[in-house]
C-alpha cells in the first residue's frame, strides 16, 4: 500500500512567501485506467539481475532495492518518495512494472546501476481498461458541469464506483474468481504514483509537501500562483 505522506522543512525563499497552494489531483486513479497494461495468461519467473523496463511492457512484479537510488535523489528527504510504503518495510521490495519503469527512467538520469534481483512477468498484455476509461472520464466531465443536485449525486456514484472497482479486484475475491486480478489494482495505483512523480519533477516551486498520493503542497507568491 503506498505510504506517500512526506514534507520537508520551508527553504528561507519559501519561508517569505504568504501562501500555501494545495492541490489535489481529481479523478487520480481514473486517470490512469486509459491504457493500463494487464499480464495475461502465466506469468514467468526470471532469476536476477534482471534489467529493469524502459518502457509498460512487459506486465509483472520486480524485487528491486531501491535503496540506492533513494539516497542519490533525496527521496522521502528533499522530495517525496513515490517507492515508499505503509509500515517503511526495509529492503528489497516488490514492484509493479509502472514503478520499475520509473525507478529506471531515474537511475539511468542519476547514472544509478539499478537491477531487479528477480522478476515474475507476463510474456503477453492486454489493455482491457481503456475504453471503460474514456467513458469514465466522459462521464465526470459531463456530471461536473451540470451544478443540479441530481448530477451531483450522479457523479458521487461514478466516483465511487470506479473507486472501488479495482479494490475489488485485489481484496473481495479470490481465485478461479475471474476479478481476482490483484494486479490490476496495484498496478494502476502505481502508475498514477509514478505519473504524479513525474509532473512533480517538472513543478516550480516545488512541492514541500505529500499528503497522501493525490494531494501536494506548495509555497506560493499569490494564490493564483500555479506551480506549473
Amino acid at each position: 500500500v503506498p505510504g506517500n505522506g512526506w514534507h520537508r522543512e520551508l527553504s528561507t525563499t519559501e519561508k517569505a512567501r504568504p501562501y500555501v497552494a494545495v492541490y489535489d489531483r481529481s479523478g487520480s486513479y481514473a486517470s490512469t485506467w486509459g491504457g493500463l497494461v494487464i499480464g495475461t495468461g502465466r506469468w514467468e519467473p526470471m532469476t536476477g539481475p534482471v534489467e529493469l523496463p524502459t518502457k509498460d511492457t512487459p506486465a509483472g512484479y520486480w524485487l528491486v532495492n531501491i535503496e540506492p537510488l533513494r539516497e542519490a535523489l533525496g527521496l522521502g528527504t528533499t522530495k517525496g518518495d513515490p517507492f515508499a510504503k505503509h509500515g517503511n518495510p526495509t529492503g528489497p521490495q516488490w514492484l509493479t512494472t509502472p514503478l520499475a519503469q520509473l525507478a529506471r527512467d531515474l537511475a539511468d538520469a542519476a547514472g544509478v546501476d539499478l537491477r531487479a534481483l528477480s522478476a515474475y512477468l507476463w510474456p503477453s498484455v492486454a489493455r482491457p481498461l481503456t475504453k471503460p476509461g474514456e467513458r469514465i472520464r466522459g462521464a465526470r466531465e459531463a456530471l461536473a458541469a451540470d451544478l443540479s443536485p441530481e448530477a451531483k449525486a450522479a457523479l458521487a456514484v461514478v466516483k465511487t464506483g470506479y473507486s472501488a472497482a479495482l479494490g475489488w479486484c485485489e481484496y473481495s475475491n479470490k481465485a478461479p474468481d475471474p476479478l481476482a486480478r490483484p494486479y490490476m489494482n496495484r498496478a494502476n495505483i502505481d502508475r498514477f504514483g509514478a505519473n504524479l512523480f513525474r509532473s512533480l519533477e517538472k513543478a516550480n516551486p516545488a512541492p514541500f509537501g505529500w499528503v497522501d498520493i493525490d494531494a501536494c503542497l506548495f509555497a506560493v507568491k499569490a494564490p493564483e500562483a500555479a506551480p506549473w
